[in-house]
């Protein structure tokens, strides 16, 4: 299992094809022929001819550059055969990620901490600022910051000032909005502020309503992309796909009677929880349980009389 970006061009994967004749012994494959003998599933819709381009890179080793619109869905799989059968069959199995114009995956943040996140304006999350520097922030009957002027412009600042500010530094102050003039903060507790690529202030929030912050913040995501990875730990996974391939004839085997095992972060293989029901053209389906999926890494094993094992690693997501 592995990932594709969701509905974007120029993307390539890599496959190795390996002798079938009987005696070969893993022997690499060379020369593989694949028009009109690969095919592309998306999202359990209907099987199709592939329409992208394949590379022989050589000693048994090849690329597929699948089309734009063969990755346009949640789960893709490839199935990849040569014709002639001189190479045993392939299957590839993506799920793919929506990601924005830098290649990043997309997230919706709902939550903080268990706690639902406050409304941003323009994409810049709201913060409640409880201290500076270990020490518990106050505000006055107005809301504003509370702050302890020691010095202005280098002299001792009077125990009650009474001013009206017209200029700052020899430069005109910015217009004041509701009385509340505009400040441009230099220091912080003797230290030098600093602001991130978007103006923002740098801050070491060290603790959180009340509670020391943790060393690494906790996020609960609720809301992800749709496109991003849907296998998560300890829970089901409806609807898995697979092929099965004859032994005999290297090409996919419909009718059989599959036996599903699974192996949990390298334990031993153990039954999985619910039955193969089988789609068409040599696909299978299982619903897999929350039990079969309580690891961080999931083997799986088909196996039918008269067709190749069908294996297939799963890494699960928090």
């Amino acid at each position: 299992m592995a990932s594709l970006k969701r509905n974007v061009a120029n993307q390539v994967i890599f496959f190795g094809l390996f002798e079938a004749a009987a005696g070969a012994g893993g022997t690499p494959h060379v020369g593989g022929v694949f028009t009109a003998s690969t095919w592309v599933t998306i999202d359990n819709g209907v099987q199709s001819l592939t329409a992208g381009t394949f590379a022989e890179l050589g000693n048994g080793q090849y690329s597929y550059a699948p089309t734009q619109a063969e990755t346009n869905g949640i789960s893709i799989g490839f199935l990849i055969t040569v014709l002639g059968n001189t190479a045993l069959g392939v299957y590839l199995q993506f799920f793919t990620d929506t990601v924005d114009g830098n290649g990043l995956p997309q997230v919706d943040v709902q939550d903080w901490a268990g706690s639902a996140v406050s409304a941003a304006v323009s994409g810049i999350p709201e913060v409640d600022v409880r201290y500076v520097n270990g020490h518990a922030t106050t505000i006055d009957a107005n809301n504003l910051l509370n702050v302890n002027v020691q010095d202005y412009r280098g002299s001792a600042a009077l125990a009650t000032p009474t001013v009206n500010v017209t200029n700052w530094a020899d430069s005109a102050v910015s217009a004041a909005v509701s009385g509340i003039p505009e400040v441009d903060i230099r220091y912080v507790v003797g230290g030098i502020a600093t602001v991130d690529s978007n103006s923002l202030l740098n801050v070491n929030v060290q603790d959180y309503l009340g509670s020391a912050a943790p060393a690494t913040p906790n996020v609960n995501v609720v809301s992800v992309a749709a496109s991003a990875s849907n296998i998560k730990k300890g829970q089901a996974l409806n609807s898995f796909k697979f092929v099965m391939i004859n032994t005999a004839t290297n090409q996919p085997q419909a009718g059989l009677t599959v036996t599903a095992t699974r192996s949990i972060d390298g334990s031993g293989f153990a039954p999985c929880s619910g039955g193969v029901s089988e789609i068409s053209g040599g696909w299978y389906s299982i619903n897999l349980a929350g039990s079969d999926m309580m690891g961080n890494v999931i083997a799986l094993n088909f196996t039918a009389p008269g067709a190749n094992a069908t294996n297939i690693e799963l890494i699960t997501q928090p």
